[in-house]
């Protein structure tokens, strides 16, 4: 069978090429479609009924949807052009489309009891402009614990802010287009920017498996580069095995975008699969040509059916 093939190969090698031409076009057409989706909800069977529960109290409560950004200052929170740009960076997050709601020490509410009932003001409605005013708002958001640990960390080194995505917005891309530019804008030279939650997380996770894909693959095909040359001392011992694994690699992520699959994680592995065992297939048939011309066979043709029928 595989030899009936290999002969039908070599006849018709004109036409073979030209369709391996064509496929490769349309493959490279259809990796525009590839995109990234490494949500952890989607991974999971949506008729699992703890699932279904879970997200349908995510839905209501926007449970999944809250990024959280935590900052660290140089010289603490408790600075009055620190506090200005939290309470601006918090007017900006709440007119970004995407985003519902935005908490933050910005436009957190001070519940304060008063003769004949409570009062509830923006705790910063006024910022300090003194140090004796300041240490007496330290004060007091820390002796509460709505705000300690909650808002403003104990010591008074961290600040949280809370954004949450709209469920019917792109959320990655609100994180990656607005949340993240808009924050390390607003605190560039005053500290470190973190951000946590399942839509940043997703985010980071996508641009980790981006960039391993990127660095990955071209650094696989170095070294089988290297080992095909230092084995066959040849270009055609390069050129050969290379060209079925660039061109397989190719169709498969073709095919990924056209079925309109994401890729995940794992994705990062499959092309380096496909070039270990494409181009140890590759050395072995190679190989065997190799054998069967040094054992004088003259044809060529008859050597490439019977190298690739031994192998």
């Amino acid at each position: 069978m595989i030899e009936r093939w290999s002969r039908w190969v070599v006849r018709q090698r004109a036409w073979v090429i030209g369709l391996c031409i064509v496929l490769t076009v349309v493959a490279l057409w259809g990796m525009r479609r590839l995109y990234f989706s490494n949500r952890l909800m989607d991974w999971l069977p949506k008729d699992d009924p703890q699932i279904a529960r879970h997200l349908e109290v995510s839905e209501k409560f926007s449970v999944n949807n809250m990024v959280l950004i935590l900052v660290k200052p140089r010289d603490g929170v408790f600075r009055a052009s620190f506090l200005q740009k939290v309470k601006e960076l918090t007017e900006r997050l709440k007119e970004i489309p995407g985003i519902a709601m935005v908490t933050s020490m910005g436009n957190a509410a001070d519940i304060r009891k008063i003769p004949g009932g409570i009062e509830v003001a923006n705790l910063l409605d006024q910022i300090p402009d003194n140090l004796q005013k300041m240490d007496e708002l330290r004060d007091k958001v820390l002796s509460k614990d709505i705000f300690r640990n909650r808002v403003v960390s104990g010591d008074g080194k961290w600040l949280a802010l809370s954004a949450y995505i709209a469920s019917d917005s792109d959320q990655i891309k609100v994180v990656a287009e607005a949340v993240i530019p808009e924050c390390k804008k607003a605190f560039v030279g005053e500290g470190e920017c973190f951000f946590t939650g399942m839509p940043s997380e997703t985010y980071f996770i996508n641009q980790f498996v981006g960039r391993d894909l990127v660095t990955l693959v071209p650094v696989a095909l170095l070294l089988i580069l290297a080992i095909l040359f230092f084995s066959f001392r040849s270009w055609q011992g390069v050129a050969f095995p290379m060209l079925v694994v660039v061109l397989s690699t190719i169709w498969l992520f073709g095919l990924i975008g056209f079925l309109g699959s994401p890729l995940t994680i794992v994705s990062p592995v499959v092309p380096v699969v496909i070039i270990a065992l494409g181009s140890a297939y590759g050395i072995h048939v190679l190989n065997r040509l190799i054998i069967q011309v040094a054992d004088g066979q003259p044809d060529k043709n008859a050597s490439i059916i019977l190298g690739r029928a031994w192998a």
